[in-house]
């Protein structure tokens, strides 16, 4: 049996009766989790699954997905978390990327149409059966490294995901090193993130290895429901990401009520955010993390205390885990010494064997004096207190929503289509918590000029929502700097953002016109109509609470969220909040004989 395997064994006998998972009105002590996990293990053996195997997972989060993957991690099986928003050309290419013919579908993940995949489910009597005629291959895990736990997919330069191979060894030292944070007994954990994002790794196995209780959050991000869940469960340990932070302190702060340690990261913590997070809960221990999917989740931490925020300037973060190594290296591949910026290597414990692809392994993971290492193509610099500080990127990668985006991924793709002779995508600022993609295209003489939702169309075939482009600008060619390099700067300071939109009394409709501000500002955008769509031009499930918690307090009501996480465009929230403020406006009935 695997290292995790063994350790989650254990807990189970030392935990027993423990509640391990809590999913909707099911509670799974450790003892029913262990019984789920060896029926799992026999079906899997029963249907030819073996050691060194790999075993691709569509689900949604639910107690079959965490039974499967336990038992997965103690037979040696590679699992491969795969979210089932992605489109089935992109699911098609992961499972190709791994060799394999088959695919697991579970909870409420949908059927994907793969005809040249085999499409396995379980039965309500935990039975493994094909949905479609495919003849399933076994597939063998690489042997550079050793077996690994997960394989977690990334965004890829070359117009294809990476494949990122993480270990047993890699979990399990990151469930040490934070072990230190964590309340006596191991704390109660919502997992909430998309299983496959390696903040799925944390919100699993830190909880199972340590003692610790798992509530699913069943539902899709909500932050009503997500407050609601965090609340009614008693969780006293979370994990967010930066821009789901930043929303939570700013709208929905009762979150965080109960909650005794909370990690963050993905992206920049904002100090503003930091302060006001521990102002109004002063025993929130609260920790800002960085770490790539390459290094296992976490690679540093810092605990954010009163003095870091004096200043207003960005915050540190941190110091590496135990067992991870940090360099902050120069270009002529020399260590740099504390004051000098540099890009930072990883190496130690946490460290993946590499990707998939061999090439791209020997790209990113390099040899130095002996010791093997990550080049994260991130810029930072160690202070003389041996803290480190985030000073950006070396490449063109972004985070978008909380996700790694590559975006020579969206620009090889837009450059398959007939009218793009040129194009460039880049990040831009929307709001205080969002970003937002923008491209530029130069059109290929005898074309026509290709709309927003040709191109959204086109590039949602094969990419996940959050690398989709919000805007496109068509321009005559593509500016470039005297180095020879695309000029950033000018394309974004050339957008064609449209007037802004004039919100004054005598709007001869003041409740649409402050509906389309509003919406105008939160998307970084000029003048709305009524027919744009919110999420075509860049919006999310975030950008809906921000303009709730706008709109309702300029007309004094309170509205439903899961309601207004339904509409699509403009006119739809401005019909909405219409009908909202005339049915609080009428006077309650009483006193009816």
């Amino acid at each position: 049996m695997s290292l995790l395997g063994r350790l989650f064994s254990s807990n189970a006998n030392r935990f027993g009766g423990r509640d391990a998972i809590i999913y909707k009105d099911q509670r799974l002590s450790y003892t029913d989790l262990d019984v789920r996990v060896r029926a799992m293990r026999a079906e899997l053996s029963r249907y030819g699954f073996s050691r060194g195997e790999i075993l691709p997972i569509l689900a949604t989060r639910c107690v079959d997905y965490v039974a499967v993957v336990l038992a997965c991690s103690a037979m040696e099986i590679a699992y491969v978390p795969i979210d089932p928003v992605n489109p089935d050309d992109r699911i098609s290419a992961m499972v190709d990327m791994l060799g394999c013919s088959h695919i697991l579908s579970l909870g409420e993940a949908r059927i994907p149409q793969l005809p040249a995949i085999a499409v396995l489910i379980l039965d309500d009597n935990g039975s493994l059966l094909a949905v479609n005629a495919t003849e399933r291959r076994s597939v063998t895990q690489s042997a550079g490294g050793g077996l690994d736990l997960a394989i977690m997919f990334t965004s890829g330069t070359t117009g294809t995901p990476k494949g990122v191979r993480i270990t047993h060894e890699g979990v399990n030292n990151l469930v040490a090193s934070v072990g230190t944070w964590l309340p006596e007994g191991g704390g109660r954990f919502v997992h909430h993130s998309s299983i496959g994002f390696d903040a799925a790794l944390f919100e699993l196995w830190v909880p199972l290895l340590t003692g610790g209780s798992v509530v699913l959050n069943a539902s899709p991000f909500d932050a009503d429901t997500l407050t609601e869940v965090v609340s009614r469960s008693g969780c006293d340990t979370l994990l967010l990401t930066t821009s789901l932070f930043h929303l939570v302190v700013a709208h929905r702060p009762e979150m965080l009520h109960a909650v005794g340690t909370l990690f963050v990261g993905g992206e920049t913590m904002k100090p503003a955010h930091a302060a006001r997070a521990l102002e109004l809960h002063p025993a929130l221990t609260l920790i800002n993390g960085y770490g790539p999917t390459e290094n296992t989740v976490f690679s540093t931490l810092h605990v954010v205390r009163p003095d870091d925020l004096a200043s207003g300037a960005p915050l540190p973060i941190g110091r590496p885990l135990g067992h991870v190594i940090a360099r902050v290296m120069g270009d002529d591949l020399t260590e740099l010494p504390s004051g000098h910026a540099g890009e930072l290597w990883l190496g130690g414990r946490n460290l993946s064997p590499g990707y998939l692809d061999p090439e791209k392994s020997r790209e990113a993971f390099v040899q130095h004096n002996g010791s093997r290492f990550y080049r994260t193509g991130d810029i930072v610099l160690q202070d003389e207190r041996g803290l480190l500080h985030y000073q950006g990127r070396a490449d063109a990668q972004v985070k978008v929503k909380g996700y790694r985006v590559e975006i020579d991924e969206i620009e090889r793709l837009l450059t398959t289509m007939a009218a793009v002779a040129q194009c460039a995508v880049l990040a831009s600022s929307m709001n205080d918590i969002e970003t937002r993609l923008i491209c530029f295209i130069v059109v290929d003489q005898g074309h026509a000029a290709p709309d927003i939702t040709t191109i959204q169309s086109f590039l949602s075939r094969s990419l996940p929502h959050y690398m989709i482009p919000s805007q496109v600008e068509i321009v005559p060619t593509l500016p470039f700097t005297v180095n020879g390099k695309l000029d950033r700067r000018s394309l974004l300071a050339g957008l064609t953002a449209g007037s802004p939109s004039i919100l004054t009394s005598q709007s001869p409709d003041p409740l649409a016109a402050r509906v389309m501000t509003t919406f105008g500002d939160i998307l970084g955008r000029g003048r709305l109509s009524p027919d744009d769509s919110i999420y075509a031009l860049g919006g999310s499930s975030l950008s809906v609470v921000v303009a709730q918690a706008m709109l309702d307090a300029a007309f004094e009501i309170r509205s439903d969220l899961k309601r207004l996480m339904l509409l699509h465009t403009v006119g739809q929230w401005i019909d909405f909040y219409r009908l909202a403020i005339r049915d609080a406006q009428k006077p309650t009935k009483s006193g009816m004989s």
